[in-house]
């Protein structure tokens, strides 16, 4: 019985990554900023929408950045049509504040030389 409850009471997470931004490309730090897809990254959600189609999700959540928004549009078009998605911005990554913009490893430099 123990056993029969406990997979019951499991839930599986899909995690999806959004595409490819200018800031991935360029190697800058994104934080909150709402820049859009590439062309590649835009192919690349396209692939992952093949790859999830017909599968059936309880409810797709996704940050409220225009990146992860163009990612989940082509998958959304693709789970049956009763799938329901939430956009909510505590799933923004992590605020990079001044640094956006930089490029990755700045903010780690000006660490170790302000120590």
């Amino acid at each position: 019985r123990a056993e029969q409850d406990y997979e019951e009471a499991t839930m599986q997470i899909w995690i999806v990554r959004h595409g490819q931004t200018q800031e991935n490309v360029s190697r800058t730090i994104a934080g909150h900023n709402s820049s859009g897809l590439t062309p590649l990254g835009k192919q690349q959600a396209d692939l992952v929408a093949q790859r999830l189609k017909g599968m059936s999700f309880k409810g797709v959540y996704i940050s409220d950045l225009t990146r992860s928004k163009q990612t989940a549009d082509p998958i959304l078009r693709l789970l049956p049509k009763d799938t329901k998605a939430f956009a909510d911005k505590r799933l923004r990554e992590k605020g990079a504040g001044s640094y956006v913009g930089f490029k990755l490893g700045y903010s780690e430099h000006m660490a170790q030389l302000h120590g």
